[in-house]
């Protein structure tokens, strides 16, 4: 059977999300979610995967997502909520509800580059630059790197970014108001962490019916491990780094059911071919210079198409640990797999 999913070219521009040209929610009628499934369910995760990918966008991108879903499945709606630098969203229908939190942000800003170089008139410095540069959103970044274990056993940074005003107690007071529909939790990188937080807490108050992230780091201890919903399913897909951090030291531990995305895109119940901690720093610095030195000949050959390629995202990225990690990837290769079934 054909994919379902084209995975894109594998340059920067074609992996920072939330990915304009990408169906969101394909064939709901076909693969409809499964609010009551207890047991795995890979049309779910393609749900959940996309509702992950999809709170990476602004309101106007989310709702214009939603209002096409809407088409097929008159009873969908989107609230959004939104702290200093975390973004969540809840996709409900009158059968269910997902909450979906976003990850670390690469944002593109416009290029310094050209308007150094008076490529633009004063008049027009407040529109957008028609050259892009990629760059971590550093609140995002102060978020993952403050990898302290509290004293409730959680990476203190993850717990900050759930706690911001406007996210977490207005997210619990909204879904109070949806009476008894079933809730499920995803996320994908740093949005997986907030959402296995936030399932948790939840969990406690409300049995939720389920949790699926995507690309998740290490999120806390054993204990607190151990008060993580039983029904979660964690994907890694093939060699994504962010899912190796924090290190197992100091108490970090993973929660959920693992399920592997190999290189052929088959879907297992385990990751084969783990490599200790130091092979997998080292493999990942190796795709990094690899990308350097690639970066460098094309410099080299061709220095003004180089730059422009640069100044458009069009930088193809090696196979790798740093590509693994994209939620495009991910996202067309769990529904490839549904349509491999």
């Amino acid at each position: 059977m054909a994919d379902r999913k084209q995975i894109p070219r594998q340059t920067i521009g074609n992996l920072i999300p939330p990915m304009d040209d990408y169906v969101y929610f394909e064939s709901p009628a076909q693969f409809p979610f499964d609010p009551a499934a207890r047991e795995f369910s890979l049309v779910n995760a393609g749900w959940l995967m996309d509702s992950a990918m999809l709170v990476y966008g602004d309101e106007a991108f989310i709702h214009g997502r939603v209002t096409r879903l809407k088409a097929e499945l008159p009873a969908a709606d989107v609230n959004i909520f939104k702290g200093t630098s975390t973004q969540a969203l809840v996709l409900q229908t009158d059968q269910f509800a997902i909450v979906a939190f976003r990850g670390t942000r690469v944002e593109v800003i416009p290029d310094f580059i050209a308007r150094m170089q008076g490529s633009r008139s004063v008049d027009d410095v407040e529109r957008p630059a028609s050259g892009k540069m990629p760059l971590l959103n550093w609140r995002d970044v102060v978020s993952d790197a403050k990898f302290v274990l509290g004293g409730d056993g959680i990476h203190t940074g993850f717990r900050q970014a759930l706690d911001q005003a406007g996210v977490w107690d207005t997210i619990t007071a909204h879904l109070q108001s949806l009476a008894d529909r079933p809730v499920w939790f995803t996320g994908h990188s740093l949005g997986a962490a907030l959402a296995t937080i936030a399932a948790s807490r939840y969990n406690a108050v409300q049995p939720i019916q389920g949790l699926y992230t995507f690309g998740s780091p290490r999120v806390g201890n054993g204990e607190f491990a151990g008060a993580v919903p039983q029904n979660t399913v964690r994907f890694v897909n093939n060699q994504d780094m962010v899912a190796r951090v924090p290190p197992p030291i100091g108490g970090y531990k993973h929660v959920g059911t693992l399920k592997f995305i190999q290189p052929d895109g088959v879907i297992a119940d385990d990751a084969r071919g783990r490599d200790a901690l130091t092979r997998r720093i080292g493999k990942s610095l190796t795709s990094l210079n690899q990308l350097v030195a690639k970066g460098l000949r094309a410099g080299v050959a061709d220095p003004r198409g180089f730059v422009s390629r640069v100044r458009n995202l069009d930088v193809e990225l090696p196979e790798s640990r740093w590509s693994d990690h994209a939620p495009i990837n991910y996202a067309c290769r769990i529904w490839n797999a549904v349509g491999g079934n």
